[in-house]
């Protein structure tokens, strides 16, 4: 005869772990015999260990033997009150997904092993959906009737790895799947208990038994002599019509579903204590989550709103960091009250790592259940920065990032690493990076120190660049080399690199993924090492670190399934949005709707009542904040449908009662009074005004246009003395071009300054090749370029041919000065002229090379081009290399070497401007000369130089509008 089920419920207005603690002693707490040999079963982890607490808190923190606790969801079968049963072990979850990756690997399809590791992680999770509801893979076959698109069957080709191949392998492991594992398990458990049941008590707390293995053993246990189920939160007031009509989404779905499962009716479940505490809450929320043929009736509703709803109040803020910022502001209002406990309940780990953030601002560190990715830790960073370095042969972005992270050290002090790095980066990493790899800096650089640093970490770190230089590499070696290599780059003079980085809960976490991962090395004997970074860190993705002390002992942040069973004085319910919570339905990777329907799988909605059942027991607390943001990135949300449903009962109701229910503005101002900045003076245009003696007595010519249209760059760039930093690895650009250009032209004409030879198109390739070779190997340099500058040999010479006739002589790269006085006080001028031709009695045409932009003629007329008339000046009245007397100026001329034959062009420049140009320079020099003028930013930007690296230093924003 089967014994009659004995269920009891815990309503969702009622703490259910201190509730379920004070029911267990007064149960077994008089026998300690008793109560030591009682079994208690929970969801998971967190609700034992705060069933624990609850105990002290229920005897007031007296000593006491506790009973048995046990996570359901995680049962083990050593424990000493299992039964005995013959089971294959469970497999490593790290070393089923490398033989996954290796089983995709050996697939007709072609995948890298970044590739085939996610691809694994994906299989794995489905692998663990179908075995959750006790399915078979057999009925895959039949799921692709001709209807449906060919890629579903494309889909169940590939799924044949798991349905034909994947059996054998776990044979061969004498293993079993996690899932399948857990509820062999729980079948096994479930038997072994009706056939001979336990003499002790068994209790099974809390669980919604969601999962049919689940499901059974819960009808099991309430069915033994000494055992209950007790539920989390069945509504057991719901009138009978309404339980009849809840759908998949409604939050009493999954308990009518279990309840079928244990072949148990509604109305023979009673509470576990009797407790009318508010009861008129559960009422407002049985009314909002009615089912939606049972709405129409909420017009004629008598709520009980000022007395169920009292507590609950509502944000709605303008950004999800909005959110985070009032949410910190509401958990830390909360730690006024001493005692007071609280927490944060969200599905969304952006907000709970924001809010996680925001805390920090109250030097508080707040314990976020889901911890965070191991690969984040600070030991995590590192291994994934050297495997980085290592892989792009020391690049400077990855070998910088490296040496900066608070872990390095590379056998030094802390604090000479990093000086050593920055002496690397200013000598040897900014500008165009050449060769790559360690000893080619080391070999390059010139400083003693910094030569001898790159050698040693070149030494120390050969064998791990050396794997990257093979075709194939074991798995096993190059991550003993990477280990090996992050260890030396982590030491110091003081203490050696084993001792800094597997130090503390992330590296003792850390080196034992690490040490289960060199043992199953032995999978992979040879894997090619450029996807070596990739793998490592799609492998080191799956495993999260948290942290087991330092946190808050009040305040937490907790995902919805962790939260369901514990109680705080103020629950926090965050991202209330459509698609977050309720999270969307996502689109099943491998199989459609009807083929999931088909093959077994629940529909993918059982997860929103799922959702809406823990939005149900969480939002019965006695002090409730419903948050939203109306914008996440940029993109307007949807409310949830539960506060939908909140708004438009309340509203309807007593539309001013539910305006009082929003706490905004409160929060708001407790935002704008944190995140109220300094009281700063509004800035006015600089005017810097440095002393004469600081003031240039020397500049190039290129100089005098910039110190008329923009006085300050002159300022920031000859007194103050600022360079700009060029950018780090930077890719060669327009002015590179420029550059190369003019090198080449320079070594065509320093060689052949008379007449040109025969073969001169030939000769003047070969100096371009020359000017090139350092930049050849780039794609952008050697599809791009190079044509170009081919295009404009042949131009060039055409010119060369028609002029040099006449010319006695051509000059490339002239260096010249031209020192002058104005009033009594000396000024000198310098230039480099890329070319001058002398034709006979010393008359000369000068020459400026122009890859890019022409000054106009505006510029010319209005004074703002004055390159060639000052080089005129110099020519004719200062030192030229060859010239010391000077030359006649006859021409000047700017050309135009584009990138076709139609763009190159000789562009005069009349002559007459050189004696304005004289004049307008000593006025110049004469204006600054005066010690109140100013080196102002200029007013109109539209006057400032088109290549200005000094521009952000006026700051124009914050003047120009005033």
């Amino acid at each position: 005869m089967k014994h009659p089920l004995n269920c009891r419920t815990i309503p969702a207005q009622t703490p259910f772990i201190n509730t379920l603690a004070r029911w267990i002693l007064e149960q077994y707490g008089s026998d300690v015999a008793i109560l030591t040999k009682t079994l208690v079963l929970l969801p998971n982890r967190r609700a034992c260990r705060a069933l624990r607490e609850a105990f002290l808190d229920v005897t007031g923190g007296r000593p006491l033997l506790l009973p048995r606790i046990q996570p359901l969801g995680d049962i083990d079968e050593d424990a000493h009150f299992m039964p005995s049963m013959d089971i294959p072990p469970s497999i490593s979850p790290l070393r089923r997904e490398l033989l996954l990756t290796r089983l995709v690997m050996e697939s007709a399809l072609e995948y890298n092993m970044e590739q085939a590791a996610e691809l694994a992680r994906q299989l794995a999770r489905f692998i663990d959906d179908v075995a959750r509801e006790g399915l078979s893979f057999d009925r895959l076959s039949a799921l692709v009737p001709e209807e449906l698109a060919t890629h579903w069957q494309q889909t169940l080709d590939f799924l044949a790895l798991v349905s034909k191949h994947w059996p054998g392998i776990l044979e061969e492991e004498g293993a079993l799947d996690p899932v399948d594992h857990r509820n062999r398990l729980l079948k096994g458990t479930a038997q072994a208990w009706r056939t001979h049941p336990p003499a002790h008590p068994v209790i099974a707390a809390g669980s919604t038994g969601s999962q049919p293995a689940t499901a059974a053993l819960l009808a099991t246990i309430g069915r033994l002599p000494k055992g209950v189920v007790i539920l989390p939160g069945l509504d057991t007031a719901m009138p009978e019509a309404e339980w009849k009509m809840v759908d998949v989404t409604h939050p009493q779905y999954g308990m009518r579903v279990l309840l079928e499962a244990m072949e148990c009716k509604r109305d023979e479940i009673k509470p576990l204590l009797e407790s009318k505490d508010c009861e008129s809450r559960l009422t407002c929320l049985r009314a909002i989550l009615h089912p939606p043929e049972a709405t129409a009736h909420w017009t004629q509703s008598k709520l009980p709103l000022a007395e169920g709803l009292a507590g609950m109040r509502l944000i709605t803020a303008d950004t999800l960091l909005d959110e985070a910022r009032l949410i910190a502001i509401a958990l830390r209002e909360t730690l006024e009250t001493p005692g007071k406990t609280a927490a944060l309940v969200t599905p969304d780990r952006q907000l709970a790592r924001m809010v996680a953030a925001q805390m920090q601002r109250f030097g508080i560190t707040i314990d976020d259940s889901a911890g965070c990715p191991l690969m984040d830790t600070t030991p995590g960073s590192f291994l994934r920065l050297v495997a980085d370095m290592a892989a792009s042969a020391a690049a400077p972005a990855p070998l910088l990032a490296l040496l900066r992270h608070p872990l390095a050290g590379t056998g030094r002090d802390t604090a000479e690493c990093r000086s050593l790095s920055r002496a690397l980066e200013m000598d040897l990493l900014r500008g165009i990076r050449r060769s790559p790899g360690i000893e080619a800096l080391a070999a390059t650089a010139e400083n003693k120190e910094l030569k001898r640093w790159l050698v040693s970490f070149a030494e120390k770190t050969g064998e791990f660049f050396a794997c990257f230089k093979k075709r194939e590499v074991p798995l096993g070696g190059i991550l003993k080399a990477h280990m090996q290599c992050a260890e030396w780059l982590a030491s110091t003079d003081a203490e050696n690199g084993a001792a800094r980085l597997w130090v503390g809960d992330a590296g003792n976490q850390l080196a034992a993924f690490l040490a289960e991962l060199l043992e199953q090395a032995e999978l992979f004997p040879q894997i090619d090492p450029v996807t070596y970074p990739g793998l490592f860190e799609t492998l080191l993705a799956g495993q999260t670190y948290r942290p087991g002390y330092g946190l808050h002992p009040r305040l937490h942040i907790l995902s919805p399934m962790e939260a369901r069973l514990l109680s705080f004085d103020r629950v926090i319910l965050g991202s209330l949005n459509e698609g977050m919570w309720p999270d969307m339905p996502e689109a099943d990777p491998w199989m459609s709707r009807p083929m999931r329907q088909a093959f077994g799988l629940p529909a993918a909605e059982r997860d929103i009542g799922q959702s809406a059942h823990d939005f149900y027991l969480l939002a019965a607390a006695p002090e409730v904040i419903l948050s939203r943001a109306r914008k996440v990135e940029g993109a307007p949300t949807v409310p949830s449908r539960w506060l939908v449903r909140l708004e438009t009962l309340v509203k309807g109701l007593d539309a001013a009662y539910f305006d009082s229910m929003r706490a905004d503005a409160y929060y708001e101002c407790g935002k704008k009074m944190l995140d109220a900045p300094a009281n700063i003076p509004a800035l006015v245009r600089p005017s810097p005004v440095p002393p004469l003696a600081a003031r240039p007595r020397q500049l190039r010519v290129t100089a005098i246009d910039n110190w008329l249209r923009d006085p300050y760059m002159i300022y920031a760039q000859y007194i103050l003395k600022l360079r700009k930093l060029e950018a780090l690895d930077r890719e060669p650009d327009a002015a590179d071009f420029g550059t190369l250009v003019h090198r080449a032209l320079e070594r065509f004409t320093r060689a052949w300054p008379q007449a040109l030879p025969d073969n001169a198109h030939e000769l003047l390739l070969e100096c371009g090749r020359d000017a090139f070779a350092d930049f050849i190997d780039r794609p952008a340099v050697a599809s791009l370029w190079w044509p170009r500058f081919e295009v404009m040999a042949a131009w060039l010479l055409e010119v060369e041919k028609e002029r040099r006739p006449a010319l006695t002589r051509v000059l490339a790269e002239l260096k010249g000065q031209w020192q002058f006085e104005v009033d009594g006080k000396p000024f000198t001028l310098t230039t480099s002229i890329d070319r001058m031709e002398i034709s006979s009695g010393n008359a000369a045409t000068i020459v400026d090379y122009k890859t890019g932009y022409i000054p106009t003629q505006a510029d010319i007329s209005r004074g703002l081009a004055n390159q060639l008339p000052l080089e005129a000046l110099i020519a004719m009245h200062g030192t030229l290399e060859p010239y010391p007397g000077g030359v006649s100026v006859q021409r000047l001329e700017y050309w135009k070497l584009a990138g076709n034959r139609d763009n190159c062009e000789i562009k005069p420049v009349d002559s007459q401007g050189i004696a304005v140009a004289q004049e307008r320079l000593e006025m110049l020099i004469r204006r600054f000369d005066d010690a109140a003028t100013p080196y102002a930013a200029p007013d109109d930007p539209s006057l400032a130089a088109r290549f200005n690296d000094y521009e952000h230093l006026t700051r124009r924003e914050e003047w120009e509008a005033v």
